[in-house]
């Protein structure tokens, strides 16, 4: 049997452009998953911000969707979504108070996840 080609969308922006750089990044990743490549993305610094409940709001970038219904697919359809633990902690929560949950089928990951998974597989970052 042979394996399955991998896929991987590194984003690292959060929402200081609007969203822009992550409804971009679900859409190419949402695009793999349709060519029936192994898709995991990785969030990291601003970024993990996405892996959240409620992060994604009333985000629309005209001719792609709501972002929030980007992210839903791509984990409905089974993509794979890696939140750098460290950046959580450090770039997106801020103070206990602010912290979101992490949105169902998010997992917590770290420098050597994205390594493992760009030595394996074909990349583009955002």
């Amino acid at each position: 049997m042979e394996s399955q080609e991998k896929f991987l969308v590194i984003l690292t922006k959060g929402d200081e452009d609007g969203g822009e750089a992550a409804t971009l990044a679900f859409a190419f990743a949402n695009s793999a998953l349709s060519l029936e490549l192994d898709t995991t993305i990785f969030l990291t610094g601003k970024g993990v911000l996405w892996g959240q409940e409620g992060s994604a709001g009333d985000i629309n970038l005209f001719g792609f969707g709501k972002l929030q219904d980007l992210i839903r697919s791509f984990l409905e359809e089974g993509g794979h979504i890696i939140s750098c633990g460290t950046c959580v902690n450090y770039c997106a929560l801020g103070s206990n108070e602010d912290a979101r949950c992490l949105l169902e089928g998010v997992k917590l990951g770290g420098l050597a996840s994205v390594i493992t998974l760009t030595k394996d597989s074909r990349s583009i970052s955002f």
